[in-house]
């Protein structure tokens, strides 16, 4: 009776852990440690009753792991239709920015060689996929910005070589999602503007007064910049000579006019003999990426593609890279107490510079996951601002993965090593 008494007990407990089997893992191996326990106590059997009982329980445990394996099955299952559901529903409403970009650049070399002029044209970031609903909008401004930059920034190859350049410009096509919105540039490596000039306009068209524009600096001029237009920019060269970049004002007002709708701006930067970028930024469009999805320390991270050069194992029979985890403020997770995990990979990650430059930076990531098609979302105001961090991305299965910035945190590594 004793052993019946007991027996019953470890029955009460189980059914009470049955409830906690839907809440996940700590659940289901409470509930599979109270099987074990009643088993045991019904173990030798000391009668035939027990013995019955011993056998049903026996029966239940292995019905349970049967029907365990099917819920998982199931969810499994559920899971994957939901990431399915999730890509389609997203494909609706976004555009790639590859087909934009790829248009852009037949365009800007067919009208160079119409100008009699070399060119060639970059890409960067045209793994992003664009709202289908502003799309529109954002072609035509970077379709202008395109086209000045050929007029007015791309030199005639004799005068590149007069200038010591290479005989072919450079049209640069930059896309990057900037806190939660997207920017997109369109940078040359033309004669640019001349710094004096753009403070004479300014205050000739009533922009800014002569005080103000003599304390302005380059990023300010460069903000200011679209108010006037840029009908009567005048363009300093490095042989001394000046051209009117009239054709710069044309479609501009409009053009400015449409990015405000979009709730963005349109800034330009230059250097005198060495280029104008202008950029388009507009908050709040749906962006698609393709990221790997990797462990690091506690967290999940998005690391997009187009900043992934290499995947590996991680070699161990040589000093590791820095940890992607501690590079993001986690504790140290490894000593020579506590090796490496196993399952480390080694994750090459590769940037550009404004200027052309490629850097490259490998870390180690406890494991490397899977690629997936992610939709970055901003970050609460209180996480905003931490560096190597750029959003956040459900996943589909009720977890959370930050959306790593690997200029900015490669930045801020830069920063705190010169200190």
């Amino acid at each position: 009776m004793e052993a019946a008494a007991e027996a019953l007990g470890a029955l009460a407990s189980l059914n009470g852990a049955l409830a906690a089997e839907l809440y996940g893992e700590d659940g289901r191996d409470l509930y599979h440690r109270r099987w074990r326990r009643l088993l045991a106590t019904l173990s030798p059997p000391s009668s035939p009753l027990l013995e019955s009982a011993r056998q049903s329980v026996a029966q239940m445990a292995a019905d349970e792991e049967r029907h365990h394996a099917r819920l998982s099955k199931a969810q499994n299952q559920t899971n994957l239709a939901l990431h399915r559901l999730h890509d389609a529903v997203l494909a609706l409403r976004l555009r790639p920015l590859n087909s934009l970009f790829r248009r852009l650049a037949v365009r800007a070399e067919a009208l160079a060689e119409a100008e009699g002029k070399r060119l060639r044209v970059e890409i960067t970031g045209d793994d992003l996929s664009l709202d289908a609903q502003q799309i529109a909008a954002v072609t035509y401004v970077v379709g202008l910005l395109v086209e000045n930059a050929i007029r007015h920034g791309a030199e005639l190859p004799s005068r590149r070589r007069a200038a010591g350049k290479p005989e072919v410009a450079t049209l640069r096509l930059i896309a990057e999602r900037r806190n939660n919105g997207v920017a997109i540039t369109a940078s040359d490596d033309g004669p640019g503007f001349d710094d004096e000039r753009v403070r004479r306009l300014l205050v000739e068209n009533g922009v800014v007064d002569a005080l103000t524009a003599r304390r302005l600096d380059a990023d300010a001029m460069g903000r200011l910049l679209p108010k006037l237009g840029w009908e009567r920019l005048r363009v300093s060269t490095t042989a001394g000579e000046t051209n009117v970049a009239s054709s710069w004002g044309e479609g501009l007002a409009s053009a400015s006019a449409i990015t405000e709708r979009l709730g963005g701006s349109l800034t330009v930067s230059w250097r005198s003999g060495g280029g104008v970028s202008a950029t388009l930024f507009a908050p709040g469009f749906l962006i698609l990426w393709e990221a790997l999805l990797v462990e690091a320390g506690p967290w999940i991270l998005a690391i997009p593609d187009r900043w992934v050069e290499n995947v590996e194992a991680l070699q161990t029979t040589h000093a590791p890279p820095p940890c992607l985890a501690e590079l993001l403020g986690a504790p140290q997770t490894t000593s020579d107490a506590a090796p490496l995990p196993s399952g480390a990979s080694t994750v090459t990650l590769r940037t550009r510079t404004a200027s052309g430059e490629e850097r490259r930076q490998a870390v180690w990531v406890h494991c490397a996951l899977r690629r997936q098609a992610i939709f970055p979302l901003p970050l609460h105001p209180h996480l905003a601002g931490t560096p190597g961090v750029s959003g956040a991305a459900a996943l589909g299965e009720g977890r959370m993965a930050l959306v790593l910035d690997v200029p900015s945190l490669l930045a801020h590594k830069k920063a705190k090593q010169s200190k």
